[in-house]
């Protein structure tokens, strides 16, 4: 099943030359943990209509390719990202929520929370979403049931620009009622909205093990099976397509390109080994390998389609990616 956008009822194939990046996706278990000490930016009371609350980022933070230094939450539970020209958003969980003391304007039971850790370079913001109620039937007749609750942050990393979702405890007595006729909440990495459709990166299928859709323009978007349990982690890793993006000046070249059946890498100067991970335009991984970063690496990709991938190579030292095009 699919959300509709707006009332549109068809989904458009998706183009994937409308995005300068890419995104894969990875998911793992841990320890749900609330946040300590964190600055809590919410009102009291607080409820769908009034949760814009704005959060300074602390670094520059890129998302598909715009970088930001600030952010906003809204009452979808989701995060928005404007330049001025430029909207993008972060779905965590994509149903309305609200402050479980609403009415009170003078307590709150759901705190929206950030706290920037690390030191410069690599800090990571984490932005927590805690014990928040659900709004069932947001079409229809608004439905709150108090035993409903959901818990969640969105961390986001600089350096590597990666986005991370960790889910905590979710209640939901009505889940088709809160998420919008889905059987889970829709997650994704929302790179355009308007009247015409929803563009982005979306994870689909089963929570345990989604899958990674992209979208451009479609008049509906998805949801994942049910709802993630607590500990689970999902994480949109960033691909850099085109130009390649060096970290500590490494100079390396891939080639041929296009390539038939073995591409090398040049220049792969670094101690240990490095891990090559080839993925196509939706996202998938579909290679990895892991070589010694030795001046000359070879790699096999015979078994590959024809068709365009993303290469990236990764070692202690530095970071690299290159479009490629298997011939």
């Amino acid at each position: 099943m699919k959300k509709i956008l707006l009332i549109l009822a068809v989904a458009i194939a998706a183009q994937v030359s409308a995005f300068a990046q890419g995104y894969t996706v990875t998911t793992t278990t841990g320890t749900y943990t609330d946040l300590t000490g964190a600055t809590v930016v919410s009102t009291f009371g607080w409820e769908p209509n009034t949760a814009n609350f704005t959060i300074p980022i602390g670094f520059n933070f890129e998302l598909d390719g715009t970088t930001y230094t600030s952010l906003e939450t809204d009452g979808l539970g989701d995060l928005f990202f404007t330049d001025g020209t430029t909207d993008k958003y972060i779905y965590p969980f994509d149903a309305v929520i609200i402050d479980k003391a609403y009415p009170s304007t003078t307590s709150t039971l759901s705190p929206i929370s950030y706290l920037l850790t690390g030191s410069a370079g690599s800090q990571i913001l984490k932005i927590e979403f805690k014990n928040v109620g659900l709004v069932i039937d947001p079409l229809g007749t608004p439905i709150i049931n108090p035993n409903d609750v959901a818990n969640y942050q969105v961390w986001l990393y600089e350096g590597s620009n990666k986005v991370e979702v960790h889910y905590g405890t979710v209640t939901a007595s009505d889940v088709q009622g809160i998420f919008f006729g889905e059987d889970g909440p829709s997650i994704a990495i929302v790179t355009g909205l308007s009247s015409t459709g929803i563009s982005g990166f979306f994870l689909e299928g089963l929570a345990t093990a989604p899958t990674l859709t992209v979208l451009n323009q479609s008049g509906t978007y998805m949801g994942l099976d049910s709802i993630p349990a607590s500990g689970t982690i999902y994480a949109f890793n960033r691909v850099v397509s085109g130009v390649a993006k060096e970290l500590n000046k490494a100079n390396i070249a891939v080639y041929p390109n296009p390539v038939a059946d073995v591409m090398t890498i040049e220049g792969l100067k670094a101690k240990g080994n490095a891990t090559v991970t080839i993925t196509d335009v939706l996202g998938k991984v579909v290679l990895t390998q892991t070589v010694a970063a030795a001046n000359n690496v070879s790699v096999n990709v015979s078994s590959l389609k024809q068709g365009t991938y993303f290469v990236a190579i990764t070692s202690e030292e530095s970071r690299f990616g290159k479009q490629i095009i298997r011939q």
